[in-house]
């Protein structure tokens, strides 16, 4: 009937927080899910530990990328409190970058062989070893996906009810004027993620799930479709995509649970 359930009530420590009392976020994260192995969710397993040395300061470790370059290159990038760490294998350790970010959970994602960061205050990328700010004017966005060449971003503190979009294969190309889209909504217009299913941007606020699709002759013409104007997301960190099923299936968790 197009829903899905999760049997086993005694989930606590990581995944869905069954126990929890109702004034508890129970619904906020979905971790460690594997769409890959089976036409299914799968709870991973378990973890391996990459090195036994803390993090300097200890920072509060707010998200992480396995970024695969051109050429075969593969490096892990983490974000916490306020820098980044590089996984260096031969020492089994980690070096900061020296980045002095905000003390925020940001967006991580692969864009032209670069890792874009963006936190809603920061707007970075990095080349695997230089770090450099994004040219042009991107908007100060803590949300972002890639969807038809382009990135897509919002969540801007100063104008919370819009969604941006880049150049074509350009993360320094952006006019915050024009390519744009307006998210108006009957209740609560903020947008609290931007994610892809398929061929469509998927644009959710707390009470609203929305998906776009660019016109392939009129980038500035985005057709939309109200999903639902009741269930929205309760944040961007539940959203997961599962592109491995036998039809396009897409989970994430709201006020009401799982959806």
């Amino acid at each position: 009937d197009g829903s899905w359930r999760i049997e086993d009530y005694a989930l606590t420590s990581t995944g869905l927080r069954q126990d929890l009392t109702s004034k508890a976020r129970r619904y906020s994260v979905l971790r460690n899910m594997n769409p890959a192995k089976r036409n299914a969710l799968q709870k991973d397993t378990g973890y391996r530990q990459l090195n036994s040395t803390v993090t300097p300061g200890t920072p509060e470790m707010w998200a992480g990328i396995d970024a695969h370059f051109t050429g075969g290159t593969q490096k892990i990038l983490t974000v916490g409190g306020t820098d980044a760490y590089l996984f260096v294998p031969g020492t089994r350790s980690f070096t900061a970058q020296s980045q002095s970010l905000a003390n925020a959970r940001p967006t991580l994602l692969m864009f032209q062989n670069e890792v874009i960061l963006l936190n809603g205050t920061q707007k970075k990328r990095w080349d695997g070893t230089n770090w450099n700010n994004l040219g042009g004017t991107p908007p100060a966005a803590k949300y972002a996906t890639v969807h038809a060449n382009r990135i897509v971003a919002g969540g801007d503190a100063a104008a919370p009810y819009y969604f941006y979009y880049s150049g074509v294969r350009n993360a320094n190309s952006w006019d915050t004027i024009n390519d744009r889209v307006t998210v108006t909504t009957g209740q609560g217009e903020d947008v609290i993620n931007v994610a892809s299913f398929g061929s469509f941007v998927v644009i959710q606020t707390i009470n609203n799930t929305i998906l776009y699709r660019q016109n392939e002759n009129n980038p500035g013409d985005w057709d939309r479709v109200d999903v639902s104007n009741i269930i929205g997301t309760t944040g961007a960190t539940s959203y997961l995509e599962v592109t491995q099923a036998p039809l396009p299936m897409a989970v994430f968790c709201s006020t009401e649970g799982p959806f």
